[in-house]
C-alpha cells in the first residue's frame, strides 16, 4: 500500500496460544520516515489498524503529514478493510 505516494509495509507476528495469542503488528513507511507505528491487538485486523494509526499519529506530530491526510488516507483504507 501506499501514502502520499511513498510505499508502506505492514508485517504482523502471532505470537501465544489460545487466550493468550497476539498479533504484533509494525506498519512503517521507509520513503517517508524513520520510524515504525506499532501494536498488539487479539485480531490481525484489528492489529493492523492500530499499527497504522499509530504511524499516522507520529507522523502527523512530526508535521510530516496533515491531519487531513492522515484522516483521509485511514478512511480510504477502512472502507475496504471493514475497520
Amino acid at each position: 500500500m501506499s501514502l502520499l505516494g511513498h510505499k508502506c509495509h505492514y508485517y504482523g507476528t502471532l505470537t501465544g496460544t489460545g487466550v493468550k495469542q497476539y498479533y504484533y503488528g509494525k506498519f512503517s513507511c521507509p520513503g517517508l520516515a524513520d520510524f515504525s507505528g506499532m501494536s498488539k491487538a487479539k485480531d490481525k485486523l484489528e492489529s493492523m489498524v492500530a499499527a497504522a494509526k499509530d504511524f499516522l499519529l507520529q507522523a502527523f506530530k512530526l508535521g510530516i503529514i496533515k491531519l487531513q491526510d492522515a484522516v483521509s488516507w485511514l478512511e480510504a483504507k477502512c472502507l475496504g478493510l471493514g475497520c
